[in-house]
């Protein structure tokens, strides 16, 4: 996950745990700690993660989305463009 300049550290911080889940086959739903949930939040409006609240906790937790794996092999096609074109 390169390109962090179009993300806040909190919220690179926030897609790199549930990519690593994801990429491991694993389900990628979490709760992050009380600092990062503005973040999470961020992300979710920006269909990166899904935001909704656990049924049996009550608490708000999130999720990868396919709209993040897309976003993430156009950044990977682009970085490789780049790469070519120097």
């Amino acid at each position: 996950m390169e390109n962090t300049d179009r993300f806040t550290e909190g919220e690179y911080k926030m897609l790199l745990l549930p990519w690593a889940v994801h990429e491991k086959g694993g389900d990628s739903c979490f709760r992050p700690e009380d600092e990062y949930v503005g973040d999470c939040i961020e992300l979710a409006e920006r269909g990166l993660l899904e935001q909704r609240v656990n049924d049996e906790s009550g608490d708000l937790v999130f999720r990868w989305t396919p709209q993040a794996e897309l976003a993430l092999d156009i950044s990977d096609l682009t970085e490789t463009a780049r790469a070519s074109a120097n």
